[in-house]
């Protein structure tokens, strides 16, 4: 199954809205959506998860490593509308540490 992304831009930030599953392809297609939000160059950008279940490895890979890309340039980044087996392994992972999250 693919993902779904919708980005879109409200005052200074940047939301992606991603839906579908987060597997080995999905977090492929989310690194090519990254890729996409940093040639925008935004200030601030929440990545909404309200459609995602299912989360592998590979897809928080990617989101650390858009958040290592895009806060070197000074941005700002949150995680929104986590479900919550998934606000808990972020947690677990400490990565409330480096951005605010937050669940449904």
């Amino acid at each position: 199954m693919t993902i779904e992304t919708v980005i879109t831009r409200k005052d200074n930030e940047t939301e992606i809205m991603i839906t579908g599953e987060l597997n080995e392809q999905g977090a492929e297609q989310l690194k090519e959506a990254f890729t996409v939000l940093l040639s925008q160059t935004p200030a601030a950008v929440k990545i909404n998860l309200i459609g995602i279940e299912i989360m592998g490895s590979s897809a928080i890979g990617k989101i650390l490593l858009f958040y290592k890309n895009f806060t070197v340039g000074g941005g700002s980044l949150r995680v929104t509308n986590l479900a919550p087996h998934l606000l808990e392994l972020f947690k677990e992972l400490k990565l409330d540490s480096l951005f605010p999250i937050a669940g449904r």
